[in-house]
């Protein structure tokens, strides 16, 4: 059993960093957006 939880440990934290990820590029996306719409007159 230990080997299991030692297993679900690692793919949570690899979901975890993977929504990390998704939300960082998510939050530069907009950003990156908002600059855009403040740079056309």
């Amino acid at each position: 059993m230990a080997e299991l939880s030692e297993w679900l440990q690692l793919m949570l934290a690899e979901i975890a960093r993977k929504q990390e990820e998704l939300e960082r590029a998510r939050a530069e996306s907009e950003l990156r957006a908002r600059e855009q719409s403040t740079d056309d007159p």
